[in-house]
């Protein structure tokens, strides 16, 4: 058999493993899509504080309220655990250290036997309502701390530094002010029992015991109506001990063996050991969504026009939110808060316009926290995904033109992609789900470019898009291998985003024009020798720039955008529902159209290359965002490609009438010589 007809045999049995995987793909996809579909109920809530805010200031009980609230589609309440330093705040608790304490007004009614040291802070409970919760759990969470329970008031005394200087007394005041003591039963059972559910969010402390660890257990578990458990630090309790997390997440654990309420995970505030009591708790986790009071007030305006507009921006947000994010519990906050009878109507409002805005987009607002369902994909299939990823390395390797190792690469590939399925799953998929995204832009470029000769603008547009046909097989075998419940929920995320948005733009313009060059070694040589010239060092610096912004903006926690691209968004978002990547119908896309009608007879429009791998790149990573519904990213990809060409045709004629001007202007100035 000779050597160049086994390649193809090789060529064809990559095919017909790709082929298996886009199958099995579409698959995982369908599945997927039909969980997001029935995904769809949404709860508001909102902070027990403000309703006892918005009550006060517009001469309404806190049931008249919670009645009205209620009404307007909000069907839980966020309560945070308090802590000393809020009981302090509210006059419930004094602070006082050393013997200070013994100057408090309350000091006649300190117990008998209180121990005085310079070296201990008092806690003084004030209210009674307060006094058992405060003398169990602070000596419980604080070593050392010490309760004294047989005066008229409560006591809790806690050690500090011998060194009794004011910034070692501020930190240490500031260490222990954060402790949670356990929630207001009485105002949690009046919120109860009025009908709504409560989300409870807990405070952590330092180097838990068990024991305290079982005293918070216990203190949510009685949380009457508890649909949400929620964390208030950057790290829960039992971090960075998994241990310690395993114990909390036993202690949380009802009669039947589930867990008391389902994890709220708050977008955009990661914390620190929250996604190993997630997997504990088998991913039973609801993302929630919020916009906080400083964001709020960047939304009022001082006329009423102003504060509509701010209204509309809020609600693009949570229609954002709840339709590409899978958000499905929104905490709501209130314009101008701090002065809560100002805008109570507009506020009212506001609800009202959320709720309705929600029910037209499909979602069911209020009713039982509901949990995503798993997929059950089964491991034969994502196996069969990775087989597909695998061969798309051998085809890589093949049409750079390393023949001989494309064999060994797939089935090195395919051995470590088994023995890392079977080490860690999750690694497994993140790794291969980047090799899909490189490999396949790589490959569309490389089998369609350059083209021989320069094309039309119809036959550019369907050389485009069969540029986009290669280049979303990479897309659609990611959302076969990463579709999982801990990636939709970000439990887990893809990795290797700045990488994935690299490599394809070195790897295909040095194959293109250096590689497959007649004398690639003799034209590296003069690339080299050019580059010690001032004019191509400040080409390439040019491009290190270009490049660091551009990386700059890809991932999550991308650069700023300016006020000027955030209403180009909005109105893209507005005009076609979903707005398509800019780095698709303003970069990549028109660029392509370009390069295709003019690179062939221009050689130095090979630089256009640069950002047609961008659209390709851009346009397989939308994918990469889990957490977005599949059917959103789907028609992310279509407005792009769409809005993309129509950018292109107008640049089509830009150029054309920009050379004819040009033409016209030299032949002037020619025959004016003459």
């Amino acid at each position: 058999m000779k050597l160049e007809h086994f390649y193809q045999i090789m060529k064809r049995c990559a095919a017909v493993l790709v082929l298996i995987a886009i199958a099995c793909s579409i698959y995982v996809g369908a599945v997927r899509i039909q969980v997001e579909q029935d995904y769809k109920t949404v709860n508001l809530s909102v902070n027990e504080s403000d309703i006892r805010s918005l009550a006060n200031a517009n001469g309404k009980t806190t049931e008249e309220m919670l009645d009205i609230l209620k009404d307007k589609g909000v069907s839980q309440v966020l309560f945070k655990e308090s802590t000393i330093a809020s009981l302090e705040n509210a006059g419930d608790l004094m602070i006082a250290q050393g013997a200070d304490v013994q100057n408090l007004s309350v000091s006649s009614s300190l117990p008998a036997n209180l121990p005085i040291s310079e070296t201990n802070y008092y806690l003084v409970v004030t209210d009674d309502a307060w006094r058992e919760q405060v003398l169990r759990e602070v000596p419980a969470k604080i070593s050392g701390a010490v309760a004294y329970d047989d005066g008229e008031l409560g006591v809790v005394t806690v050690p500090t530094s011998i060194e009794a200087t004011q910034s070692n007394q501020s930190k240490a005041q500031l260490a222990f002010s954060g402790i949670g003591v356990g929630f207001d039963q009485e105002w949690l059972n009046t919120v109860a029992n009025a009908g709504f559910d409560i989300i409870a969010q807990v405070s952590s402390w330092e180097s838990p015991t068990d024991e305290s660890l079982e005293m918070l257990a216990d203190d949510i578990k009685a949380v009457p109506n508890l649909c949400m458990l929620m964390f208030n630090d950057k790290y829960i309790p039992g971090y960075p001990d998994p241990d310690k997390i395993e114990v909390f997440y036993q202690l949380l654990l009802d009669d039947n063996g589930d867990i008391a309420a389902p994890l709220g995970q708050i977008e955009f505030s990661p914390q620190e050991g929250f996604n190993t009591l997630a997997n504990l708790a088998d991913k039973d986790v609801v993302r929630l969504h919020t916009i906080s009071n400083d964001e709020m007030s960047k939304f009022e305006g001082e006329t009423g026009e102003s504060m509509d507009a701010g209204i509309t921006e809020a609600l693009d947000r949570w229609d954002l939110a709840a339709r590409e994010r899978n958000m499905r519990a929104l905490l709501v906050r209130f314009f101008s808060i701090d002065m809560p009878g100002t805008y109570y109507e507009s506020n009212m409002a506001y609800l009202d316009a959320l709720h309705t805005q929600l029910e037209d987009n499909g979602f069911t607002v209020g009713g039982d926290v509901q949990e995503m369902a798993s997929l059950d994909i089964p491991a034969a299939v994502r196996l069969l995904v990775g087989f597909g990823i695998c061969a798309g390395f051998m085809l890589l390797l093949l049409e750079i033109g390393f023949r001989r190792l494309a064999l060994a690469g797939f089935v090195l590939s395919a051995l470590a992609w088994v023995g890392m399925y079977v080490v860690n799953q999750t690694l497994a998929m993140q790794l291969m789900a980047l090799a899909s995204v490189i490999e396949f832009p790589i490959l569309s470029c490389l089998y369609f470019l350059p083209p021989k000769k320069d094309l039309s603008l119809l036959q550019s547009i369907g050389r485009l898009l069969a540029l986009c046909a290669v280049s979303f097989i990479g897309a659609v075998l990611m959302v076969g291998v990463l579709s999982d419940k801990a990636f939709m929920l970000k439990l887990s995320s893809f990795i290797g985003v700045k990488i994935a948005h690299v490599i394809p733009i070195v790897v295909v313009p040095f194959v293109l024009y250096i590689v497959r060059d007649k004398k690639p070694l003799s034209l590296c040589k003069s690339l080299l020798n050019k580059a010690l010239d001032y004019k191509w060092a400040i080409v390439f610096a040019v491009v290190a720039v270009a490049l660091m912004i551009y990386l700059s903006r890809t991932g999550n926690e991308s650069g700023e955008i300016s006020g000027i691209e955030a209403a180009m968004r909005q109105f893209l978002n507005d005009t076609m529902g979903v707005r398509p990547r800019s780095k698709e119908f303003l970069i990549g896309y028109p660029a392509t159209i370009l390069y295709l009608m003019y690179a062939a007879k221009h050689r130095a429009l090979w630089v256009l290359s640069i950002p047609l791998v961008i659209g390709q790149i851009s346009l397989v990573n939308t994918y990469a965002h889990i957490h977005t519904p599949l059917l959103i990213a789907l028609q992310r990809s279509l407005n792009g490609l769409i809005l993309g060409i129509l950018v292109a045709v107008v640049a089509v004629v830009v150029v054309k009438l920009g050379l004819r001007l040009f033409y016209w202007a030299t032949d002037k100035l020619i025959k004016r010589e003459a």
